[in-house]
């Protein structure tokens, strides 16, 4: 026989069974042959699987020692600190990310204005406030020079018209020369000094003093030169406005103006004297002062004369434009 087959897996052996069934008398009835009718009997044996059982030790594990409990509780403690500070520093950098700043957009149409307090200016706003201070600058000069160049068209007419209104007298005076008069005559036909006028003057705001000046001219009989030592003195005195241009740029200046006295005693021709008018910033006011201004009639032999060559000097002080 067999020794038993051992199952190491299973703990168990399986050997031969040596016990017949317990009903006795049991066979089992079978033919040899095919076709023999011979009949053969024999005992039954089953065999019989016996487990044995076999005790295993259980695996061996290691015990804790309270070295290993002394690291884990180490190991939590480190835990414990380090999770909060992870948790920290995430918190920290979203906190970060949200405080930044977001860039914003100007529109130029809007034309909005950002002034940094502490801070260094935007480039794209100083930029765009030194452009507009350029435009600025570039527009008042453009009107400075209009106002330059329509002062200059003036003084040209006047002085056209002057130099006419002298041709005109000077080929009277060849067409008809005037008789040579008496010294006696001569001092009759002079015109008495003009009295101290009584007009009222003109209000100190915004206005300039006038002082008339006399210019000897020739002239004919009915136009007569100013007198060299005489002083015309207007009964009504237009004051003169303080040119904007000159008030805000607080200029100050003097300004002579020459013209002629018709009989009627009105002004007429009133030019700049080059040389003693500042024609870029006062030439304007005192022509059109110089237009309103009236004198008493001139005569001479008891008829009415023109006056050639009447000058009269403003002064712009910006005290009197206060």
């Amino acid at each position: 026989m067999k020794p038993a087959l051992q199952l190491p897996a299973l703990g168990l052996s399986v050997a031969q069974a040596r016990a017949e069934l317990p009903e006795p008398g049991v066979h089992c009835r079978f033919n040899v042959y095919s076709g023999d009718q011979t009949v053969k009997t024999a005992p039954i044996a089953f065999p019989a699987a016996t487990p044995h059982l076999r005790l295993l030790a259980p695996l061996r594990t290691p015990l804790r020692t309270p070295s290993s409990y002394s690291v884990s509780k180490s190991s939590v403690r480190m835990m414990f600190v380090l999770v909060p500070m992870v948790v920290a520093v995430h918190l920290l950098a979203l906190w970060l990310s949200n405080a930044q700043p977001v860039p914003e957009t100007v529109e130029p149409d809007k034309q909005t204005v950002v002034i940094h307090t502490g801070l260094a200016a935007d480039p794209a706003i100083a930029a765009a406030a030194r452009a507009r201070a350029a435009a600025q600058a570039a527009e008042a000069q453009r009107q400075q020079e209009a106002e330059h160049a329509q002062a200059a068209r003036q003084q040209a007419q006047l002085e056209a018209s002057h130099l006419a209104e002298q041709a005109r007298i000077q080929a009277r005076q060849k067409a008809a020369p005037v008789p040579p008069v008496k010294p006696a005559a001569q001092r009759s036909a002079t015109p008495p000094a003009q009295a101290p006028s009584t007009a009222p003057s003109s209000p100190p705001s915004t206005t300039a003093a006038t002082t008339a000046q006399p210019v000897t001219t020739s002239g004919a009989s009915t136009d007569v030169p100013a007198g060299a030592g005489k002083q015309y003195v207007p009964l009504v005195k237009t004051a003169p406005d303080y040119p904007a241009a000159a008030l805000e740029n607080e200029l100050e200046g003097d300004c002579t103006v020459e013209y002629d006295l018709l009989p009627n005693g009105t002004t007429t021709a009133p030019r700049l004297v080059k040389g003693l008018c500042d024609a870029s910033h006062f030439g304007t006011a005192s022509l059109k002062a110089a237009a309103g201004f009236r004198y008493s009639p001139q005569e001479a032999n008891g008829h009415p004369v023109k006056v050639i060559g009447v000058r009269n000097t403003f002064h712009y002080r910006l005290q009197n434009a206060q």
